[in-house]
């Protein structure tokens, strides 16, 4: 299974792919406030870290029929 599933792949896990979570431990790890913002077409689980950030915000891909949406 690929660390970044594509549209007709599961996920066999809800961590942060690949480097990630490594990543932000090390941006929490420095002490300055860190905000997270997740795009993505899945949840994610942060790895136990949300009382160690200041915020998070997830928002998800609008998917292929956005663009009917702004034609309004």
């Amino acid at each position: 299974m690929p660390d970044f599933p594509g549209d007709v792949d599961d996920a066999t896990s809800l961590e942060l792919p690949g480097a990630q979570q490594k990543l932000l431990d090390a941006v929490i790890e420095t002490g300055k406030p860190v905000n997270v913002v997740i795009s993505s077409g899945r949840p994610y689980n942060l790895g136990g870290v949300e009382n160690r950030i200041a915020a998070q915000v997830m928002t998800f891909f609008s998917g292929q029929d956005i663009c009917n949406f702004w034609r309004i």
